[in-house]
């Protein structure tokens, strides 16, 4: 068994005792409703289990501690933030045999806060290796997790949580900046990727339109920002009402997409850029800072109906994010054919 460590924020109504311990109440749990408003949110740490040998369900949340926040004239004395990202930074600097990087992962459509904080820790546990361990942060929007309401609740629910997502996020660019700014950092501490998966690709578009309130933090904190079944639009890069941003925070975007996507077929973002990938001009325009990775030929394992989870459960493609997170040279990727100019297609393991 393997105890994995998750920093997290939240825009949820969560409910804690007076020790800030996360609790729920049966069948009346409300972590799928805002808190306070949907651009306040708060933030913690949670505690998951990583089970060998059990495919189907490896990560199993234990529990979680919110930070104590204060006013007082309503101003801030105590700030959540201002412990947990001091905390985050302790994990990326403590002693390991191998290097450590950030893994910031925002979720999809119906994750409950528990399923968002399992996945997080799911993925830093499969694309870690063993020259490079990763560090999960995640943004747990209020997505319903239990299909209480429909498709359109949580594609609201996920624009509406931009702002605090965004807030969030210069939180996190802020700590990583200071840190560059210091000779003292190191690799660990000045490499960051992030992850985001069907919705979390819609969510992410407003986190970026909040984070362009303040162009002078827009920069590159990521290394690599990967989308995987994104239900997103094509032309999210180019229009300037959605995310071209996106490329001031990162060296490069490497987008995962399966026109067998089941899970995409109704989404509303069509034509979808989970299903299709990028437009031909975003290609053009982006053109060596961009990969399209097709992945319909891959393995998908029998449990995956939808073809939508192959980010974390086809090995061809968890063995292509790790080579990301590597570092390691496009020419060098042996499992990708070019298809054409940054578009490449994975090709399915013997």
């Amino acid at each position: 068994m393997t105890k994995i460590k998750v920093f997290f924020a939240t825009n949820r109504n969560m409910i804690t005792d007076r020790h800030g311990s996360v609790k729920y109440q049966g069948s009346s749990e409300p972590s799928y409703r805002f808190g306070i408003h949907p651009s306040d949110f708060r933030v913690g740490t949670a505690n998951v289990r990583i089970l060998k040998g059990e495919a189907e369900t490896p990560a199993h949340y234990m529990d979680a501690e919110i930070f104590p926040e204060s006013y007082e004239n309503g101003k801030f004395v105590v700030k959540g933030s201002d412990m947990l990202f001091p905390k985050f930074l302790e994990d990326l600097n403590g002693q390991s045999n191998s290097a450590k990087s950030a893994l910031v992962f925002i979720p999809g459509f119906n994750y409950s806060f528990e399923q968002s904080i399992e996945r997080a820790a799911l993925l830093s546990h499969i694309y870690s290796t063993e020259d490079r361990q990763l560090v999960p942060f995640v943004f747990s929007w209020p997505s319903d997790g239990k299909l209480r309401f429909s498709y359109d609740d949580d594609l609201r629910d996920a624009r509406l949580s931009g702002e605090a997502a965004g807030r969030a996020f210069r939180a996190f660019v802020r700590l990583m900046a200071k840190m560059r700014k210091k000779d003292e950092c190191n690799e660990c501490i000045s490499s960051a990727f992030l992850v985001a998966h069907s919705m979390g690709a819609y969510a992410l578009r407003f986190a970026v339109k909040e984070l362009q309130k303040y162009p002078h933090e827009m920069i590159p904190v990521f290394n690599s920002v990967i989308i995987a079944g994104a239900d997103e639009e094509q032309d999210c890069f180019l229009d300037r009402e959605k995310m071209p941003n996106l490329f001031k925070l990162t060296g490069d975007v490497i987008i995962y997409v399966n026109k067998a996507d089941k899970a995409l077929r109704h989404a509303e973002n069509q034509p979808s850029l989970g299903h299709h990938g990028p437009c031909s001009e975003t290609i053009r325009t982006f053109k060596g800072r961009l990969s399209v990775i097709r992945c319909h030929q891959v393995d998908y394992p029998y449990k995956d109906a939808s073809r939508h989870q192959y980010y974390r459960e086809s090995s061809e493609v968890i063995d292509d994010i790790k080579l990301v997170i590597e570092g390691v040279e496009v020419d060098e990727f042996n499992n990708r054919k070019l298809i054409e100019d940054g578009v490449y297609r994975l090709e399915r393991y013997d």
